[in-house]
């Protein structure tokens, strides 16, 4: 996975992004902090990193390529946070 479709990812859930030493990006509904996710400010790959982002972001593999690949919205993906209890 490249830092572009992380970036990508952060973008279409509209979470809120903050630069320091490393990329931080927090999911904000309704007013209210629901989780907080970070990457580094390398590009290219980010290898390993994308199995901890994904676990951050409390997807399974498949939840996660949605996410990538487009078909899982951000509507879809709060529906499935507030299926698990996190929302």
């Amino acid at each position: 996975m490249k830092t572009a479709e992380v970036d990508r990812i952060f973008r279409k859930l509209e979470m809120k992004v903050r630069n320091g030493k490393d990329q931080h990006a927090w999911l904000i509904e309704d007013g209210k902090y629901i989780l907080h996710t970070m990457r580094s400010h390398g590009r290219g790959d980010i290898g390993r990193i994308a199995h901890f982002i994904r676990q951050q972001l409390k997807v399974n593999e498949e939840q996660f390529a949605g996410l990538r690949d487009c078909p899982l919205s951000r509507s879809g993906y709060i529906d499935l946070l507030r299926s698990k209890g996190l929302v």
